[in-house]
């Protein structure tokens, strides 16, 4: 991928993820605050529009890739979602033992910082 790209790609990055910090709570806040009926669950879902377009903008940059970044990311996301998968699902077995009960919303970002740690072990496996 060209720097321009990466750039671009990066930015609006940024851009969604400040919109996901600014909504999140804004959504908190309405459904605590408010009594929204059927609304609630739009409101609910805002936070997914910025989530859907970093989904979208991720694709896109692993579109614009060169091969071997490609594979290395590929290999990373397979990683993650491995890993991710095997642990929630040791967490959920030990849940019966008395831990907390794992919420939903931390799977995401459980999968996001599992993606790094697979980029870094995929590009030491290239150098």
């Amino acid at each position: 991928m060209d720097k321009g790209t990466q750039k671009f790609g990066q930015r609006q990055f940024i851009y969604v993820a400040v919109a996901y910090t600014a909504l999140l709570p804004l959504s908190i806040w309405l459904l605590q605050g408010f009594d929204l009926g059927a609304l609630s669950f739009l409101v609910a879902l805002v936070p997914m529009i910025p989530v859907g377009a970093g989904a979208v903008i991720i694709m896109r940059m692993v579109d614009a890739m060169d091969e071997l970044e490609r594979r290395i990311q590929v290999q990373a996301m397979g990683f993650a979602g491995l890993a991710t998968g095997l642990g929630t699902f040791a967490y959920s077995l030990l849940e019966r033992t008395g831990l907390p009960p794992l919420s939903l919303t931390w799977v995401l970002p459980i999968m996001i910082g599992l993606w790094t740690v697979g980029k870094i072990i995929a590009r030491r496996r290239y150098r």
